[in-house]
């Protein structure tokens, strides 16, 4: 990611008077722009480039190394423009230091400000952007420090509903579907027809074609485009007799998916190649009444008066494969490899040829250190060279185009290219090769399409003149392929003839009915009906795979949060609005049309469920794409990581003057990017567990539970070498400080901990463990500000894709969001980070929030500034989901104008931040009103707090019954970072995170009473503690703080304590005894009693709660934060600690515990891991053994906890079986309870004495089944 140096910020003024005429919509408003020291970000791993900066500043996609002022100010209404005044623009010169950054940049000797209405749903903006540098003279410029500008709107527009088609063509009847994958005429037979599963008897009069023809759609709202899918006219041939019979045919104009146009601009041809798709669907039906039943009419205008008159046409012809992407990212993909081969030739037919100037046209790329040329021949003359610029640090290649002309020598145009390289390691890659010849209008085959754009003129008719025409031939109109005509012609001394008005651009396509091209059957196409699609709530567009997931989530979020939800595949929007074929815009264009049908009642959501590619088209082996994003084009100058961005936001740009950069978003998407029904499932369940208001777990269970008081925790992971990441990360803290008090803080800032070396570099151990015990322990939100890229974060990895993959917070999701580079590049063949941890089904995220491209670091950091003022702010009594924090953030920086089009949300955009409901209020401590001055909180002293659950009014939630989970924490300390790389300085920072004590407290009524033992370990000077408070109960849970009591010093009168505390050990549950089996990744459970509490603050030497595994005393675990005393007590509690990983074979586990007076326990276990690949029992037995009337069998398993079926048979030494007992277990540990048998057969009868067989058959939820045989006496 490109670094920023510290930035001096300085106050960034908006100042003196916004006058604003409300009739006139008139606006003045006086700015001042506050420059600061230049910033520097990091273009590569090794080099870093100096950037002019404001405060404010942003930076666009073009021109990104510019400094942009932009502003967004409130109006009324919509105006399509804006007239600007600008006044009293004060300067200042640029420093030659500064003047010099600026050269060969940015020549403008005028300040040009840039005034555009947007619009973000019912909101309306004027929106201000300008470079304030103006060019004064030779390598001079000056800066603008304040402006005045005053806007008047014009012309304004109302927004209302649109009206849209509402019934698509495909809602009714049979339909059926081909494709063609070159433009020309086709002929489809009633073979055809009858292979799609068309149904005999076809009736010819009722066949219907339709279809858009194959160009992309357009990316500009603005733009025309064909509602629903257009009917395409065709030429019957059935015998007259009305019936599509054997050997009866009809023959349509198809397009290819690639375009050819005629640019009025530079008056030539060109072409476009549709990167989406490589072929063209057409679909077809006989179903009475759908469709005009379009046929190919003859129009005769013999009768009209020439005034131009041609023989000749304009031949064009393109080459271009799609081989080679440079990035694996973008539109922009090219063809042959010139490198060891340096010459290629390409083959183009040209059919009467006139001798007059041709044209030849070379886009090319080359990756070459140092300039580089490619020669090029036509018919082995040399007609010039097509140059390319070097490669910097920021290119990965560099555009060269060269238009060259030439005279045609022969019927058959080689086209050969040369390549120089003036480096060993010096390439280039062919884009294309385009040709534009004067021929003859000759008929020289069976079909071929002509046009002349020199006929094209007001009041101009044309007559064409046809040679050497062939029996039977005919000329199309194919302009307009919706309303092909066939034009009468007339013959005469050797030429067939026709007229036709040319006022415009006219195009032909003559066959002589000898030679047709065939079409690709793909057979039956169901009904459907998007276009009646009305005012929904959330839309989610599926790959067909998912679709029952894809219901499962909508069901619930009209059961959960009474939304209307539409739930679509991905074909049948293509198949409505991109005319069947791929299409990303398709999905923009279906979300425009619900935009447009509603008033002010617009679509809130869109969720897409499938993985994307960059590779629309497949052209990497094994490439899938489920669902498409966007991807940006490069720039003009060449292939660069800067230009790579890619995101799902650019489907929510609804408004009609908006397009990929213009405009504000008016849509949060997120996207589940799943691959396998399984993934699927996962995504869904998780949106779904995340989102209930509901205990999923019971109170003793294992794991942490969906409500619980990681809820209130945040935390801020930061790169270290720069502070700039660590202020970062500080100004997003103090943000949500000053904004949410009930908010706890793990701030996890590289640079303070320890840095380590080994073979692979500089490592930070501890952060790595930091980070994934927070990550187990949940928290509501954790973000990164830093490096990163395809294997997680920082140059010291630590955070890898095997410690996500590890994660296992099945219950406790954070929302995860990464300032970072490529941390989401999820269209690319390997698995992100970001994807990683939302596919994780142990645990992850519920939702990531980051970059799938490079990116910027100072939009980085303004973006999470908004972004984290947002969170806490309520609208309509609820707060922003984390797709309404995405968009409102990227909306306050310029929206789609500005450098945040590579962050994209994996993850439900619906679903809001697990902020809890309900309030606390402190009603008193130690018996004393908080109301009044409170006693100083000392060590060792006994406390008491009360309190109350509130609503938003501040009014007792009487009804309200449940438990509240308080954390107390000592005072704020300073912390400061160890400047571990050269160049850095220590950075002091404030941590609260030594707690006092956790508990678990009954609230009864919606009130609450908790005492606790301050530890003897706090710190003794004086400051303010904090109380946090989280609880969950017959309502929605609650949260709240309380800060306004002094803890310090140490009460004199306190408790004399020399007893240490009493320690239990268990292994998943409370069955496991010492010696038992456990699986790889067991969870340790440690409960501790002590007559006046546990000592968990972390603050003395030597006196955390620990456990060591097999006596490596240097590798012990901190378990103070695990720590969690029992309801309504203070002195006993439970640790509950998830191992990972450990080695198959046998173990010892200590746990150390102080109480508050510091007085020591310890207790040691031992056990065995099993592997847990293949399930097997041990450790079978029953007790008592030998017996008289009752025994109970037990047996131990090497599988995570579950749902366990399980069988005993009793058997006679014979082998007679005597008794089966059938029961299920749920067990959280590896040790079954006891299953007991009272000695009697399967008919009520005693069994006589003896030594008897048991067999112990067990079914885990994998129907896995396991079993072993053991004896038993019976006395």
């Amino acid at each position: 990611m490109r670094n920023k140096s510290w930035v001096l910020f300085c106050f960034f003024c908006l100042i003196n008077l916004q006058l604003i005429d409300s009739q006139a919509q008139k606006i003045q408003k006086k700015f001042v722009v506050s420059w600061t020291d230049n910033v520097f970000q990091s273009v590569s791993e090794e080099l870093s480039k100096e950037f002019l900066h404001f405060d404010g500043a942003i930076y666009l996609r073009e021109q990104a190394e510019l400094p942009v002022f932009y502003e967004k100010i409130p109006v009324d209404i919509f105006f399509e423009d804006y007239e600007v005044l600008v006044s009293d623009v004060q300067y200042e010169p640029m420093s030659p230091h500064d003047c010099a950054l600026l050269k060969d940049m940015y020549q403008d000797p005028e300040l040009k400000v840039r005034v555009e209405s947007v619009s973000e749903r019912t909101r309306h903006y004027a929106q201000i952007c300008f470079v304030p540098i103006i060019r004064t003279g030779s390598n001079q410029y000056s800066r603008v420090t304040s402006l005045t500008i005053q806007l008047e709107g014009k012309h304004p527009v109302a927004k209302s509903a649109k009206s849209h088609v509402s019934r698509s063509v495909l809602a009714s009847g049979q339909w059926f579907r081909f494709t063609v994958g070159q433009t020309g005429i086709y002929k489809v037979t009633f073979q055809d027809l009858t292979a799609m599963g068309m149904s005999k008897p076809i009736a010819s009069h009722q066949i219907a074609l339709f279809g858009n023809g194959g160009k992309m759609l357009s990316e500009t709202n603005s733009t025309p485009r064909i509602e629903d899918l257009r009917e395409i006219p065709v030429l019957l041939f059935d015998g007259g007799d009305g019936s599509f019979d054997e050997n009866d045919y009809f023959i349509f104009y198809g397009e290819s998916p690639h375009t050819v146009y005629y640019d009025t601009a530079s008056q030539r041809f060109a072409h476009t190649t549709n990167i989406y798709a490589d072929s063209t669907v057409y679909f077809i039906t006989q179903t009475p009444g759908v469709g005009e039943k379009k046929r190919v009419q003859t129009v005769d205008n013999s009768g009209l008066s020439a005034n131009k008159v041609v023989n000749d046409y304009t031949h064009f012809a393109f080459y271009e494969e799609d081989i080679y992407n440079l990035g694996s990212s973008g539109k922009d993909w090219f063809g042959d490899l010139f490198d060891v081969t340096t010459q290629r030739a390409y083959s183009f037919p040209v059919p009467s040829y006139k001798s007059e100037n041709a044209r030849v046209s070379v886009s090319l790329a080359g990756v070459s250190n140092s300039y580089s040329q490619m020669a090029v021949a036509v018919n082995n003359i040399d007609v010039g060279n097509v140059f390319m610029s070097p490669t910097t640090s920021t290119y990965m290649a560099t555009f060269g185009k060269g238009d060259f002309s030439f005279m045609p020598n022969g019927g058959n145009l080689t086209v050969s290219l040369t390549y120089s390289k003036p480096l060993t390691t010096s390439t280039a890659y062919l884009n294309w090769i385009e040709i534009e010849v004067p021929c003859n209008l000759t008929m020289h085959s069976a079909q071929f399409g002509f046009c002349n754009p020199s006929t094209a003129g007001s009041g101009n008719v044309t007559q064409f003149n046809i040679s050497s025409p062939r029996p039977n031939t005919f000329v199309w109109d194919v302009t307009n392929p919706g309303q092909v005509v066939q034009h009468a012609l007339t013959s005469g001394n050797g030429f067939a003839s026709f007229k036709v008005p040319t006022e415009d651009i006219r195009f032909f396509y003559a066959f002589d009915g000898t030679s047709y091209l065939t079409v690709t059957s793909c057979g039956a196409v169901a009904n459907q009906n998007l276009h009646a699609t009305d005012r929904v709530d959330m839309v989610i567009v599926t790959h067909r795979d998912f679709l029952s997931q894809a219901n499962r989530l909508a069901d619930y979020r009209q059961q959960q949060n009474g939304y209307s939800v539409k739930v679509v595949t991905i074909d049948e929007v293509y198949n409505e609005f991109s005319g069947g074929s791929q299409d990303p815009m398709a999905i923009r264009d279906y979300m425009k049309m619900i935009y447009d049908k509603t008033e002010k009642v617009y679509p809130k959501y869109l969720l897409l469920v499938g993985r994307p590619s960059y590779d629309y088209r497949g052209r990497n082996e094994g490439t899938r794409i489920f669902v498409p994003n966007y991807q940006y084009y490069a720039g003009a100058s060449g292939v660069s990581e800067f230009d790579f961005y890619a995101n799902d936001d650019n489907f929510g740009l609804l408004d009609d003057d908006e397009s990929a950069t213009r405009g504000g978003y008016d849509l949060p998407i997120g996207r589940f990017p799943c691959t396998t029904v399984s993934e699927a499932t996962n995504m869904v369940d998780k949106s779904i567990r995340y989102t209930e208001q509901r205990n999923l777990l019971s109170d003793n269970s294992t794991q942490i539970s969906n409500l619980g008081d990681w809820r209130n925790v945040m935390a801020f992971v930061a790169d270290d070498e720069q502070m700039d990441f660590i202020q970062d990360a500080e100004s997003f803290y103090g943000i949500v400080d000053t904004t949410n008090s009930n908010i706890n803080f793990d701030k996890i800032y590289l640079d303070a901990f320890q840095q380590v070396s080994n073979a692979g570099g500089q490592r930070y151990p501890e952060v790595t463990a930091a980070i994934n015990s927070r990550m187990n322990r949940g928290c509501l939100m954790m973000t990164y500000v830093g490096h990163s890229g395809k294997d997680g974060w920082a140059a010291e990895r630590v955070l890898e894709n095997s410690d996500i993959s590890r994660w296992s917070n099945y219950y406790n999701l954070p929302f995860l969001f990464s300032l970072s580079c490529t941390f989401s590049y999820y269209d690319r063949p390997s698995w992100s980070p970001a994807e990683l941890a939302i596919l994780n089904n142990k645990g992850g995220a519920a939702a990531v929030l980051s970059a799938s491209r490079e990116s910027w670091s100072l939009s980085n950091a303004d973006y999470g500034k908004k972004l984290f003022q947002k969170i806490f702010s309520q609208t309509e009594n609820r707060y922003p989901t984390v797709g309404e924090l995405n968009i409102q953030s990227k909306n306050d920086k310029g929206g789609a104008i500005t450098s945040l089009a590579m962050y994209v949300l994996l993850g439900d955009p619906s679903m809001p931040l697990a902020i809890p409901r309900y309030h606390f209020v402190t009603d008193s401590i130690n018996h004393v009103s908080v109301t009044q001055q409170l006693d100083t909180v000392r060590a060792l002293s006994k406390v008491t707090v009360s309190g109350r659950v509130v609503d938003d009014n501040g009014q007792t939630l009487t009804d309200y019954n449940g438990s509240v989970f308080p954390s107390v924490f000592d005072k704020k300390m300073k912390t400061s970072t160890l400047a571990n790389d050269p160049g850095c300085e220590p950075y002091d920072f404030y941590t609260q995170k030594s707690m006092l004590f956790r508990g678990n407290a009954t609230v009864r009524n919606g009130h609450f009473t908790f005492s606790f033992y301050v530890p003897k370990d706090i710190d003794y000077s004086f400051g303010n503690g904090k109380i946090s408070y989280y609880a969950r109960g017959s309502h929605r849970d609650a949260a709240g703080a309380f800060t306004n009591f002094i803890i310090g010093g140490t009460d004199t009168n306190g408790l004399n304590d020399k007893e240490g505390p009493m320690i239990e050990l268990y292994l998943n549950d409370e069955n496991f005894v010492d010696g038992g089996v456990v699986n790889p990744n067991p969870t340790l459970i440690a409960k501790i009693k002590d007559n006046y509490g546990i000592n968990t603050t972390g603050n003395g030497i030597g006196h955390d709660l620990t456990a060591i595994l097999d006596g490596k005393t240097d590798a012990q675990i901190v378990l103070n934060d695990y720590y969690e005393t029992e309801k309504d007590s203070f002195n006993t509690g439970t640790v509950r600690y998830a191992l990972s990983d450990l080695k198959v074979g046998k173990h010892t586990l200590k746990v150390r515990a102080w109480d508050i007076n510091n007085n020591p326990s310890e207790r040691e276990l031992s056990f065995e891991v099993l592997s847990d690949q293949k399930f097997e029992l041990s450790h079978v037995l029953n007790y008592p053994n030998p017996f008289t009337t009752h025994t109970e069998f037990f047996f131990e398993h090497n599988q995570n906890g579950g749902m366990f079926d399980i069988q005993v048979q009793i058997f006679t030494i014979s082998g007679k079986l005597v008794r089966t007992i059938n029961t299920s277990q749920y067990m959280e540990g590896n040790r079954c309870t006891g299953i007991p048998w009272d000695g009697l057969d399967d008919y009520g009868d005693k069994i006589g004495k003896g030594v008897y067989m048991y067999r112990v058959r067990v079914r885990n939820q994998n129907n896995e089944i396991a079993e072993k045989i053991e004896k038993l006496v019976i006395l």
